[in-house]
């Protein structure tokens, strides 16, 4: 098996030599646990793996840090993952690889620090070490806000962004609050994002897997961000083959817009989901749609 294994890395690296261009490879990259995995700005990034950054001039590679792998992706450069032998962010992946998404889960791990270092007031459980911004709709800029003040900010119907999280804290999309902030429900009412895709201009066919042993779930939110999408079928397929279709006609959902659906039954295991769509709005660019089970 040793002996496979080495083979199979070398084929992949002599390959990469020879077109100046990784493989790219479509198996899932094995995430690390705990203290080992950076979570920042909705990344999650093994720490131990190494990344590098392509150098479009000359098609060429640089080692950077884990750490400054978001900052770069918020640039659109292209990051791959040598360890993994994967792309974190590239045209063919995807700006994130959904691999590299941070998921409710992880959300969560990051966010139930010790109570000392948390904010819990007017049903909120706020993290004090993040940076929240308060969003001006006027002017589409972004304004520092103090922790303390956040939950005045989302009584008056505001929008603010936890930026180290990289999530909403309220808005239209995720609600007021989003539940992963809700003091009350944090433990109740548990979402998990499940992917996300690129919607292109032409009528496009994607199926999310989910199919995991803690895969069972009430309801399913889908959110749409970038440009707006013409839904025209969803299909929800359970772990007994039975199929969930809950759009009986085309539907529009706008940029920042949330689709919410109870699931038939009693907490469904769902083995994947079918989507067909396609983005409306060529002035605004192609959509990213993020799926969410809540259980």
């Amino acid at each position: 098996m040793k002996h496979t294994l080495l083979a199979a890395f070398a084929a992949v690296f002599l390959f990469s030599g020879l077109t100046g261009f990784p493989t790219v490879v479509t198996v899932t990259p094995a995430l690390a646990q705990g203290s080992d995995v950076l979570v920042q700005d909705g990344l999650r990034l093994p720490r131990s793996h190494q990344y590098e950054l392509y150098n479009h001039e000359n098609a060429s590679y640089g080692i950077v840090r884990v750490e400054t792998v978001p900052s770069y992706l918020k640039q659109g450069m292209w990051i791959y993952d040598r360890t993994a032998g994967a792309w974190v962010s590239h045209p063919s992946v995807g700006n994130p690889n959904p691999q590299y998404a941070a998921s409710g889960r992880d959300f969560r791990r990051e966010a139930s620090a010790s109570d000392q270092d948390v904010l819990v007031q007017d049903g909120l459980r706020l993290p004090r070490s993040h940076q929240y911004e308060l969003y001006n709709t006027e002017n589409a800029s972004y304004g520092t806000v103090r922790v303390e003040t956040v939950p005045s900010y989302l009584k008056q119907g505001m929008w603010i962004y936890d930026r180290t999280a990289g999530a909403w804290v309220s808005h239209p999309s995720v609600g007021n609050p989003n539940p992963h902030y809700a003091a009350a429900s944090r433990d109740s009412r548990r979402e998990e994002l499940l992917g996300q895709r690129e919607v292109d201009f032409r009528a496009d066919r994607d199926v999310i897997e989910v199919g995991r042993d803690e895969g069972r779930f009430q309801k399913i939110r889908i959110v749409v961000r970038g440009a707006p999408i013409q839904l025209r079928d969803l299909k929800v397929i359970f772990a007994d083959d039975s199929v969930f279709d809950p759009v009986s006609r085309d539907r529009i959902l706008r940029e920042d817009s949330a689709y919410v659906f109870d699931l038939p039954g009693h907490r469904r295991i769902i083995k994947r989901i079918t989507f067909l769509y396609r983005s409306i709005d060529r002035r605004e660019g192609k959509a990213t749609v993020l799926v969410y089970g809540e259980h």
